[in-house]
């Protein structure tokens, strides 16, 4: 059997929701738990390497110290192995994930991750079948199949704040928590248990600057004093700086603080250290109370006191040895009933059953529940000891309730004992009898005289309580519960968008936004939920109103319902009000299209007049509807507030919600770039932006229109910040307005738009003129952007052919240039493989013709020539055989300096027209040389030596980057034997040329004789000399037994002095040939090529650097010169006589046998 362990980091606030991949879960194949009944349990432990120090060593020992600690032989036969994977970040975790459920390695999943990687672990539990251990987290859930948990469950973590709850008789409660993801879960399930069982949370607060005592304070204030337990849900370090913001408040009496310790793996003295680290808060000290989760055989009492048996490893060294037992203590049960069907259910049920203290710790489970089974003791601050100690302990035992220990009794703060709820869970009210004899005193002489009134009360009441039941249920509700709205995945909200949006979208014509920028936070920002939401079928808007605890009492409930009864065309619809505790919200339509900001600052989506113009006039008649309203006036009219539907219709929100505010009495707080759409008269309040009115709803629709007119924020071409534009406003003159350009829009337009925004608000138009202005500047008809639509498209849709047609040909232009590149570098059979993204495989030729090609004397003309005259000359040369190769069936290989390689035959093979397409090819180019001219040296003949070979050879792509087509084999050696082994201006063929060209006919040879070839022996070889029909003239070749140069020399001169030396070496250096002249400036009639002879001193030469016979001077003596040899058979230079047979570029040529 087999078991996995994972491990991931905590997942931050914006971090992408996991849950978005489960849809692709679900589409999986599930790979069913093996059942298999096998001696070897393999542990797979998945973890973040910055939250524990596992390693694969540590993991391995505490997995085989565990297991030694039972004594069922059964299971000590079994083998222990670990397999450790370690992550950095949460998508590698969610990535890795689902390969280790699917393993069927791994039996059992151990989790050792954070609050926010759980649900999706859940989901791959229940789905792959294997049972889940969290080892690092809470249980958030009700009992599932195949999971467990080390740390309880919010539900187990509830039920002990309860009990001590109970026993100080406090039912109202307010809780305090930080941003922290997995603080903020915690609160939010431990809230959910408390209001099941009655209590009431009257406050919940989110801090998250700490560092602001002042904030705190301020916070801590807003609580009221019925509210006299206060829950801490946060770290150690957060909780310390809260108290010191206590020690300064002065209902601190009149509450007592519960910080709720997380980890029941957490070491209680270094919390209490934490907390207690400034004794000058004794009076915020001595009111708190610290809540620890216990396992049982770990609580002892020592006299009248207690304290905990400290850990002896670390936290997640505890947690993974509390797994492992629950894990091996499985197993054995299972080996013991001899259990041959040992699956994932089998198993996860036998692990609910464990009870085992083997390591120090009792490691056991609720009755019913996937939790595990804990206890809690109660930590007070003792003044007397400066120190946190047991004040209490609770147990679960005395017939299914809370077993109770007290070990001291609760020093309160200042020896004020706060005293319970007066009516703590409606249990103990009572109305006092004289209170009662005073009522019915009052209530019977006044029978008769209020009868009248008191059946007018209760009909009031009736109708009252009727009206609320319409509210609250039926199809026209306004309250809506959580449970009514089907919260969007991500994924699910870009289906949704898909699926409900615009019926066309055109590319550069309607291109909007699908996200708005004026999404507020998210109800469950911190699950897989946004603030979309599905209700009813319908894709609704989810608008946190960021207040905790609005109660809807009977006006608000009221106002809503007149909110949601709010119905037109160009109004955006209320569909009520999520009454949330935590984090209560309006819910209103969803428009896919965002805001008209978000339109307007999209610079995808092109806006012609017809657009503006019918953006304005729904905006102009749903203000028109909104003042016919019981609520008169908008209040908030803005460019954020108008929303864009998928048929591109404008329609207001947010309406009515300054009446709203005033009637939840809820503060309001305006940013100045709100303010920029508030009327200068509402601008000037005590606090702008709380009131609204007809006329500010005017100037608000005035800044819209120069928004949409400039597609710029209100006063955008203003270069003042923002406050200081609000500033001047308030305070005119000047009189500070935008500036709109008369060409901008129609005048009409202009004209009223500085209407609207006049300063006098008496002065501003009415809704009713502004509309009648519309439709007559409309000349009656509809402004219908539908209509508008269409009529772009039409216009599109007319030049959209011919674009597509030119495009088409400029795409297939560009092919044809991309493809003739690509076929000079690769044969077009190859490449047009590799395009097709196919592997081009190595073949193998049986007979093809290899053409060599050097130039004869090419490092001497190198050596008189500067680098960029090298290139222009392989340029031209080159230049000019390509252009006479593109005439023959055959391919050009490479070039290598004035090395030129083609061969015939290949990749597409022509039978046995190779040679002859080769050897023509070749007479071709000797022509071609016959008449070629060095720009830089017209006088220097260019004298190519040409060598053929037939043979059989293999040719492949190699490399990816830039790839070559390259030739293999013996032929390629070969033929280029043939050609350094040939003369100028002569092409050497080998005898298997010979005989195919024989095959084929009309070409001339005549035989050279035996030659001794490297690597070969001797070889027969023949001279190709013609072709029948030639008729292109080819230069005359220098005969063999000449010494004459290959270059254009001058005349010897006569009084040459016979060299003393008979020969020497070639040297393959020509540039080194002279000791006085640069390599440009080397004299041709220095170069010779009689092997008796010296040239004639150069008139350029130096008198005093040369002695008489022409020779450079030196310090000891004449020096040696070297004098260069070229294509001779026998090559003299310097003063040494040295025959010699050796191959050179130059043309030194081997004696040929003939």
């Amino acid at each position: 059997m087999r078991c996995g362990c994972v491990r991931e980091s905590d997942l931050t606030r914006n971090s992408w929701s996991v849950e978005w991949c489960l849809v692709m879960i679900l589409c999986t194949s599930i790979t069913n738990y093996p059942a298999t009944h096998a001696a070897q349990i393999d542990i797979a432990i998945v973890f973040i390497d910055t939250e524990a120090d596992f390693t694969a060593g540590n993991v391995q020992t505490l997995a085989q110290t565990t297991k030694n600690l039972f004594l069922d032989p059964t299971f000590l036969g079994s083998t222990i192995v670990t397999h450790l994977f370690s992550f950095t970040n949460q998508l590698e975790v969610v990535n890795k994930a689902e390969e280790i459920f699917s393993n069927i390695v791994y039996d059992v999943i151990i989790d050792y991750t954070t609050d926010r990687i759980s649900s999706l672990m859940y989901m791959y539990a229940e789905l792959y079948q294997k049972p889940l251990i969290f080892a690092n987290s809470f249980y958030s859930r009700s009992c599932d199949t195949f999971v467990l948990s080390m740390h309880g469950s919010y539900a187990t973590l509830a039920d002990g704040l309860v009990e001590y709850l109970r026993q100080f008789q406090w039912g109202n409660l307010a809780f305090v928590t930080t941003g922290s993801l997995q603080w903020r879960h915690m609160a939010s399930g431990v809230q959910a248990q408390l209001l099941k069982q009655g209590y009431t949370i009257k406050h919940s607060i989110e801090i998250n600057d700490f560092n602001n005592s002042t904030t705190v304070l301020e916070q801590l204030q807003t609580i009221t004093s019925t509210a006299k337990g206060v829950i801490l849900a946060m770290d150690p370090e957060d909780a310390f700086k809260v108290l010191q913001s206590a020690q300064q408040w002065t209902g601190l009496t009149q509450h007592s603080i519960f910080l709720l310790v997380r980890n029941p793996y957490d070491n209680m003295s270094v919390i209490s250290a934490i907390i207690k680290q400034d004794l000058n808060i004794s009076d915020a000290l001595g009111a708190t109370f610290l809540i620890f989760p216990t396992v049982p055989n770990v609580m002892f009492t020592n006299g009248s006191g207690a304290t905990l048996v400290p850990h002896v490893q670390t936290k997640s060294f505890a947690a993974i040895q509390d797994a492992y037992i629950t894990i091996f203590q499985g197993f054995s049960s299972l080996y013991n009933r001899s259990v041959l069907n040992i699956n994932g259910l089998t198993l996860s049920s036998e692990m609910k059953l464990v009870n085992s203290d083997l390591s120090g710790r009792s490691v056991q489970y609720a009755v019913g529940s996937c939790a595990r089974y804990l206890e809690f003791a109660l930590y007070d601050f003792r003044i007397s000891d400066s120190d946190f100690s047991v004040a209490r302990h609770i147990w679960q035992g005395c017939d299914s309730a809370w077993c109770l220990k007290v070990f001291s009794n609760v020093e309160w703060p200042k020896g004020v004992v706060l005293p319970g709820d007066e009516c703590f869970k409606q249990s103990n009210c009572a109305t006092t009898e004289s209170g009662m004899n005073f009522m019915l005193a009052v209530a019977i002489p006044l029978t008769l005289v209020t009868l009248g009134g008191i059946v007018s009360l209760v009909l009031f009441l009736l109708w009252r309580r009727k009206t609320k039941r319409l509210m609250t249920k039926g199809p026209n509700r306004v309250l809506l519960e959580p449970d009514d709205l089907t919260f969007l995945h991500r994924k699910d909200i870009k289906t949704s968008m898909l699926t409900n949006g615009g019926f066309l979208d055109p590319p550069d014509l309607l291109k909007a936004s699908e996200k708005s920028s004026r999404s507020l936070i998210s109800l469950h920002e911190w699950t897989e939920f946004s603030e979309i939401a599905r209700y009813k079928g319908d894709i609704v808007y989810i608008k946190e109103l960021k207040y905790k605890g609005l109660e809807m009492k009977g006006k608000i409930l009221a106002y809503t319902r007149t909110l949601r009864d709010i119905r037109h065309e160009n109004v955006n619809p209320l569909y009520g009000f999520l009454n949330d505790p935590v984090r209560p919200a309006l819910v209103s339509e969803h428009c896919n299209r965002g805001s008209l900001k978000d339109v307007l600052n999209n610079e995808n989506i092109k806006l012609d007049w017809d657009f503006k113009s019918s953006l304005l006039t729904d905006l102009v008649r749903g203000l028109r509807f909104i003042q016919s309203t019981p609520i008169h006036y908008h209040g908030s009219v803005k460019s954020r507030n108008c929303v864009v539907d998928s048929r591109w219709v404008l329609k207001l929100t947010d309406f009515g919600m300054l009446g709203f505010r005033e009637r939840a009495k809820l503060n309001i707080t305006v940013e100045a770039a709100d303010l920029l759409w508030t009327a200068p008269e509402h601008i000037r309040d005590p606090y702008p932006g709380s009131k609204g009115s007809v006329k500010g709803d005017m100037y608000g629709m005035a800044m819209i229109m120069q928004e949409v007119i400039l597609r710029k924020r209100p006063f955008g071409m203003v270069d003042l910040t923002v406050e200081e534009i609000i500033e001047k406003i308030r305070k005119p003159p000047p009189l500070l307005r935008p500036s709109v350009s008369p060409q901008a829009a129609q005048p009409q337009y202009i004209v009223l738009m500085k209407q609207c925004w006049a300063e006098n608000p008496d002065m501003r138009p009415s809704i009713e003129d502004v509309y009648q202005q519309f439709k007559s500047i409309a000349g009656g008809k509809k402004m219908n952007i539908v209509d508008s639509m269409f009529r772009m498209l039409e216009k599109y849709s007319n030049d959209l052919e011919d674009i597509v047609k030119e495009r088409t040909v400029q795409l297939e232009e560009e092919k044809k240039k991309t493809d003739v590149l690509l076929n000079r570098m690769l044969p077009q059979v190859v490449a047009e493989s590799l395009k097709s993204g196919q592997k081009f495989k190595a073949e193998e030729f049986k007979e093809v013709t290899i053409y060599f090609s050097d130039v004869v004397g090419f490092t001497t003309i190198s050596a008189m020539s500067t680098p960029l005259q090298v290139v222009d000359l392989l340029n031209d040369l080159y230049t000019a055989f390509d252009a006479c190769i593109d005439n023959y069936d055959v391919y050009k290989v490479e070039t290598i300096g004035d090395a030129y390689m083609v061969v015939s035959g290949l990749p597409v093979r022509n039978g046995n027209k190779h040679a002859g397409e080769i050897g023509t090819m070749a007479l071709d180019l000797l022509s071609i040389c016959g008449t070629f001219k060095i720009r830089h040296m017209p006088e220097v003949p260019l004298r190519l030596r040409i060598g053929l070979h037939t043979g059989s050879c293999v040719a492949g792509v190699v490399g990816l980057t830039m790839p070559r087509y390259c030739l293999f084999g013996d032929t390629v050696n070969t033929a280029s034997r043939m050609e350094s082994t040939g003369s100028a201006f002569r092409i050497h063929i080998s005898v298997q040329t010979k005989n195919v060209l024989s095959d084929l006919g009309g070409y001339q040879t005549d035989f050279r004789g035996e030659v001794e070839l490297k690597g070969k022996g001797l070889a027969k070889t023949y001279w190709l000399v013609g072709k029948d029909g030639f008729s292109k003239p080819l230069p005359e070749p220098p005969p063999l037994n000449d010494l004459a140069s290959i270059l254009n020399v001058q005349k010897l001169q006569k009084d040459q002095t016979p060299n003393k030396a008979a020969g020497t070496n070639t040297s393959k250096q020509p540039a080194q040939t002279t000791s006085k002249a640069e390599p440009n400036n080397i004299s041709v009639n220095e170069l010779q090529c009689a092997c008796c002879d010296l040239p004639k001193s150069s008139p350029k030469h130096d008198s005093q650097a040369y002695d008489s016979n022409d020779n450079p001077k030196a310090k000891n003596g004449p020096a040696k010169v070297h004098r260069i040899q070229v294509n001779c058979d026998i090559c003299v230079t310097g003063n040494n006589q040295n025959n010699s047979t050796t191959n050179s570029k130059d043309g030194i040529t081997p004696v040929a046998k003939v």
